[in-house]
């Protein structure tokens, strides 16, 4: 093939795969962190699973409101989101203006998954966004002075991996909610977005 036109080609699906394959990736390194037993293996795997959760849920916003814009009933906001997406806006203006814009009504970040969320992402943020401290400790030598704290590293373990995935999906069932998908569609927007497989007894873990 024409090497110009190879450089040309796209690689083109349905705005739902890269999410599926976020999702697949996630769940693949919370059954690794589930086989292990030392600790310091435990939190080099979980700190992976809590940016992957939040990543994905911005990931998703990304995609699920720009792929709205382009239906008649929200297409004023279209060029708006172009914008805001070539600016790469911060995640807590995605998440809380963006389903107000769309929907005239947010998600409810003072309890149930929206607060999950928030906690999340402060987690991620405390490790991601990371401002060294400058401790210092006595010992009987004398002082150890520039020291770091790494509390929100030592709380790492195998719940919060578990919980990454649990978050990142209700996250975006939230955002179905709010656009008026009732729970038995969700069930199987869920799978479609996310790989999540539909049991008897609706949404649980």
């Amino acid at each position: 093939m024409n090497k110009k036109l190879a450089d040309n080609i796209q690689n083109l699906a349905s705005p739902n795969r890269i999410i599926w394959e976020y999702f697949g990736s996630l769940r693949g390194l919370v059954q690794e962190v589930d086989a292990l037993e030392d600790k310091e293996s435990i939190q080099r795997k979980v700190i992976l699973c809590v940016f992957m959760g939040v990543a994905i849920v911005e990931t998703f916003l990304n995609l699920y409101f720009r792929q709205l814009s382009e239906e008649p009933r929200h297409k004023i906001y279209r060029e708006q989101i172009l914008k805001e997406l070539d600016e790469n806006v911060s995640l807590d203006l995605k998440v809380k203006v963006w389903p107000k814009r769309f929907f005239s009504k947010g998600v409810n970040f003072s309890c149930g998954t929206g607060q999950q969320f928030m906690t999340l992402k402060r987690l991620r943020n405390n490790l991601m966004h990371f401002k060294s401290s400058y401790d210092t400790v006595k010992t009987i030598d004398g002082e150890i002075r520039g020291l770091a704290d790494l509390t929100a590293y030592e709380t790492l373990d195998q719940n919060i991996a578990q919980e990454s995935v649990y978050v990142a999906e209700g996250m975006i069932a939230e955002i179905f909610k709010l656009n008026g998908i009732n729970e038995a569609q969700i069930v199987q927007y869920l799978h479609l977005w996310t790989g999540k497989v539909p049991i008897c007894n609706g949404m649980g873990k």
